[in-house]
C-alpha cells in the first residue's frame, strides 16, 4: 500500500525510512547485479586466470545473495608451507557496509610476526556460511 493510499505516513504502519533501509539492505546483498558480483568477483576472476597460486572461493544462497568468500594468493600458500603449524581463523570483526564477518586467516610466525594465510567474509555464524 502507498503512502497516498494509506491516507498519509501515520496510517501506513511502517516508517518510510526503515523500509528505504531495509530495501537498501537487499540491494546490497544482492549478489546479482550487486557490488560483490560486478566487482570483487570479477577481479579474484582475473587474479585466478592471470596469477600462478591465486585461489579464491565463493558461496551464494538461494537467493542470489553472498554468503561466503574466500581468497589466498601464492605467497600466502607458500607462507602456510613454511610455518602453517598453528592456524587462527577469527571471526570477530564485522565490516560496516556489507555487515559481514571478516575472518583473516593469520598465524605469528618464529619471528614474533603475524603472516596472514587467506582472507574471507562470511554473511553470519551459521554452519552455511563456513561450508
Amino acid at each position: 500500500m502507498s503512502e497516498k493510499q494509506a491516507g498519509g505516513p501515520p496510517y501506513l504502519g511502517y516508517e518510510l525510512r526503515a523500509m528505504y533501509n531495509k530495501l537498501g539492505e537487499i540491494i546490497k546483498k544482492s549478489f546479482e547485479g550487486g557490488d560483490a558480483n560486478n566487482a570483487l568477483i570479477n577481479i579474484f576472476k582475473i587474479r585466478f586466470e592471470n596469477e600462478n597460486g591465486f585461489y579464491y572461493d565463493f558461496g551464494i544462497d538461494t537467493n542470489g545473495s553472498l554468503l561466503s568468500l574466500f581468497w589466498r594468493d601464492r605467497q600466502a600458500l607458500e607462507d602456510y608451507k613454511l610455518s602453517g603449524d598453528l592456524i587462527v581463523f577469527d571471526t570477530t570483526y564485522w565490516t560496516n557496509k556489507y555487515d559481514m564477518i571478516c575472518a583473516p586467516l593469520i598465524e605469528i610466525n618464529h619471528h614474533s610476526k603475524n603472516v596472514m594465510f587467506g582472507g574471507s567474509f562470511l554473511l553470519n555464524k551459521k554452519i552455511d556460511s563456513f561450508i
